[in-house]
């Protein structure tokens, strides 16, 4: 399992200059979700394609109570990229 680990994608930070960018064209926004949110699964379980292979995938599972958040806030973050601007207020637990 330490193998797969080493497969995972790199985290790049946003340097100044790219967040100046986005803020002087008003695309940048406080997310309702950082990735350590999606790291609070109680179970995982190994996902196994159409024909029975391992598929190297791991699904997660989430109490009931995260999950609603997770839900909630993955539903604001797609209408954020689907409109381009906040609607927090529209979506809410």
């Amino acid at each position: 399992m330490a193998k797969l680990i080493d497969l995972k994608k790199l985290v790049y930070p946003i340097n100044d200059e790219l967040k100046a960018y986005l803020e002087s064209h008003q695309r940048a926004f406080d997310l309702p979700l950082e990735y350590k949110d999606l790291t609070r699964y109680t179970s995982t379980m190994a996902l196994y394609d159409s024909n029975d292979e391992d598929t190297l995938w791991t699904t997660v599972g989430y109490d009931a109570t995260d999950r609603e958040e997770i839900h909630i806030a993955l539903l604001q973050i797609y209408a954020l990229f689907s409109i381009g601007k906040p609607i927090s207020n529209l979506i809410s637990p």
